[in-house]
């Protein structure tokens, strides 16, 4: 038989027509391998896919078929080939180069499709993921989850920001990115009550305990007592996976560093800087503790002038985390989504000085996915009369940002607002005078972990804007409703409660947010042309897009699927590497699958018009197979802040037009 017929017998070749096979059988490279030679992949410098012809083989202790491709996850996940494969018999094989096959892949959907089935359903490599996951889901039927018991199954996931995990090395990156997304009280606490419907007795808890509110992580968290956080979870498992995934990581880094105090003489300067005053720089006592300068600076930076007693507290907790549940894997409570809705729709109300049934037929409304400051900042009159206060005060601190060049002056006004704004807290009278203009702002207390600004520009239309934004001479009735970030299925649960109140008038939705990439820098632009949803690899084409610029103020902008995932610390390399080369992806998020889902499902469904505007943009906060721009590494202002302005102009100039 020729080489074009074996392809008859190959999968996935044999799917090709009849044209892409006459081209595909002349790149293939014959080899012939002798009984007892070995054929070594991992020092293939091509990272060859092969299949047998003839003979017999042996690859590690399994047996390989005639016309059974092997070699395949090598070439396009990177990942080494565990054995060796030898030759029982004399054989004759085909090989084709890595390249040659990821060329293939792009040109041809159905060679992409049926690769990608095989990779994840024959062959498993999904298996850590799925195991994780039904283990957390098992959990939550059970009432009770144990994070001890989860550490193997994490591992087994080898986690892209977590690389250094099994390493006896601190990995301060993973430890400082899970630190900054759990309660401050996590290196004291070993007992959890998660629930998704607070009880009668708790409905007041953030009037009962004190509030734990994590720096990176919007989530409601209460102290019930010493040693116990109470913890309402969002809608569907995303916050779960989140929450338990940082967990197991700080577990496994905790475990480290308690080792490195383990010594009598540590464990006695340690307990000494708590009781005395030893008259030592802390940076110097961390160091004489064990800990290099890197890890010092970095649990510095995390706790400051506490941290000699966040490690005794770690000392003290040995990973000994239980999670006591009460929530629902496959039903959606809706009881706090309506309770938000609510106070949004009297927001509106209170904008517009008029009830649901009394607005004007002509108002437009718009909601924003966004941030919890660009679209306010860019609209309020009163950041502008901010201006020369805060030049004042970062020109007498010699502020870095000062020193950095900004290709869009305004740019840099915004970065110096937000440090101004951390370290001068006192903004109820901006918050107060905005709201007379005409901008809302509603504090969630609702546990819905999202807030809230509602803006009425009809209101604000004599006022100053941002001066890069377009204003149309005609006034008109214009609410935008600008949500923070939702969470994974939450986003769904979301919409399905916003879009009833709203229906008449919904003009628009719109997501500005930020998402890993496997293409570009940190900063660039992503814009989706359709969701990959990872739980499933179903695939939802959006829309046709609104023309959107191949540049934008000097944001290099990337077009293509981008990939919802179901948490980050959970995507390892070769799963990265599957969903790039397999389904070019260009980029992974958390819920913009289900936001589209449902806005398209009220499109079908007649709820919303065809015609209803829809905007999905992405800046890049991370480079996920780059372990020097992933997110362990926070972004900078002057990463962040041109690109997250750049598109939310562009958005707010989309809404005038």
């Amino acid at each position: 038989m020729s080489l074009r017929e074996h392809l008859n017998e190959v999968a996935p070749f044999k799917f090709l027509g009849a044209p892409a096979k006459d081209e595909l059988a002349g790149l293939w490279q014959s080899n012939f391998l002798e009984a007892g030679r070995e054929l070594h992949l991992s020092e293939d410098p091509e990272s060859r896919v092969w299949f047998l012809e003839s003979g017999e083989l042996i690859l590690g202790e399994s047996r390989v078929r005639p016309f059974v491709l092997f070699g395949e996850r090598h070439a396009l996940l990177q990942i080494p080939p565990p054995h060796r494969v030898r030759a029982v018999t004399h054989c004759h094989l085909w090989g084709l180069p890595g390249r040659i096959l990821l060329e293939w892949i792009q040109r041809e959907p159905v060679l992409a499709r049926e690769l990608g089935r095989m990779l994840r359903e024959d062959q498993g490599i999904f298996h850590p993921l799925e195991t994780f996951i039904a283990e957390v889901k098992r959990g939550l039927l059970a009432g009770n989850i144990s994070i001890r018991r989860l550490i193997r199954l994490y591992l087994a996931l080898q986690p892209a920001l977590h690389a250094r995990a099994e390493s006896p090395e601190i990995d301060t990156g993973a430890f400082s990115y899970v630190v900054r997304r759990l309660p401050p009280n996590t290196t004291s606490t070993p007992a959890w009550y998660l629930t998704d419907e607070l009880p009668p007795a708790l409905r007041k808890a953030n009037q009962i305990f004190e509030n734990m509110e994590s720096q990176a992580r919007r989530r409601g968290t209460w102290q019930m007592f010493p040693g116990k956080n109470l913890v309402i979870i969002r809608n569907g498992i995303t916050d779960v996976l989140d929450l338990v995934s940082c967990l197991c990581a700080f577990s496994i880094e905790a475990r480290k560093i308690r080792r490195r105090l383990s010594n009598p003489g540590a464990l006695s300067l340690l307990q000494k800087s708590l009781e005395d005053d030893l008259n030592r720089n802390t940076l110097t006592l961390l160091q004489e503790l064990g800990f290099d300068q890197k890890e010092a600076a970095t649990f510095l930076q995390l706790w400051g002038e506490g941290v000699c007693r966040r490690l005794w507290e770690l000392i003290l907790l040995h990973e000994d985390i239980f999670l006591a549940t009460q929530k629902q894997t496959d039903i959606y409570h809706g009881r706090r989504t309506e309770q938000w809705i609510t106070q949004i729709l009297r927001g509106a109300e209170s904008l517009l000085r008029a009830k649901r049934d009394d607005w004007p037929e002509d108002l437009e409304v718009h909601l924003i996915s966004s941030n919890t400051h660009s679209v306010t900042n860019c609209l309020s009159p009163a950041v502008r009369n901010l201006r020369e206060e805060v030049n004042d005060w970062a020109r007498d601190t010699n502020h870095p940002y000062l020193r950095t060049e900004w290709k869009v002056p305004e740019d840099q006004f915004y970065a110096l607002l937000g440090d101004y704004l951390k370290r001068q807290p006192q903004t109820r009278s901006r918050h107060d005078s905005e709201a007379e203009l005409g901008i809302l702002r509603l504090n969630d207390n609702t546990a819905t972990g999202i807030q809230a600004q509602i803006i009425d520009l009809s209101r604000l239309w004599d006022h100053d804007w941002d001066p890069l934004l377009t204003k149309p001479q005609q006034r008109r009735p214009i609410l935008i409703i600008n949500i923070d970030y939702a969470f994974g299925e939450q986003a769904q649960e979301i919409l399905r409660g916003f879009i009833p109140g709203f229906h008449r008038f919904f003009r628009g939705f719109h997501v500005i947010g930020k998402a890993g990439s496997l293409v570009g820098e940190r900063g660039d632009i992503l814009v989706p042309t359709s969701f990959l949803n990872q739980r499933d690899d179903r695939l939802f084409p959006l829309p046709k897009p609104y023309p959107f610029p191949e540049e934008l103020w000097g944001r290099k902008v990337h077009k293509g699927v981008l990939l919802t995932v179901e948490g980050t610390l959970m995507q390892n390399r070769p799963m990265l590497q599957f969903y790039q080369n397999v389904h070019q992806v260009i980029g992974l998020e958390m819920e913009g699958y289900y936001f589209s889902r449902e806005i398209e499902q009220n499109c079908e469904a007649g709820v919303l018009p065809r015609g209803v505007k829809q905007n999905y943009l992405y800046y890049v906060s991370d480079l996920p197979l780059e372990a020097q721009s992933n997110l362990a590494k926070p972004m900078e202002g002057h990463e962040g802040i041109p690109p997250l302005y750049a598109l939310t102009r562009w958005v707010l100039d989309n809404i005038l037009r």
